[in-house]
């Protein structure tokens, strides 16, 4: 099993929340949650983009908490 990559978040002036990892990293999916310790993680509709050296997925800022992760499917 490999460690999955470094996962950054950060949340624009639009509302928005923009999560990025390096690129390339094959074998990971994005994942999110509501709870973080809970069992049923799923995966992002979202395909990533490839913004220079990186990964990028942007979604609409979540209500409430929303934990979001790398991982093998």
């Amino acid at each position: 099993m490999l460690l999955p990559p470094c996962l950054a978040a950060a949340s624009t002036p639009t509302n928005t929340l923009v999560l990025t990892w390096p690129n390339p990293t094959p074998g990971f999916v994005l994942q999110q949650n509501a709870g973080f310790h809970a069992t049923n993680w799923t995966s992002t509709t979202n395909l990533p983009a490839v913004v220079g050296n990186t990964l990028q997925v942007i979604l609409a800022h979540p209500p409430g908490n929303q934990f979001y992760r790398l991982a093998q499917p």
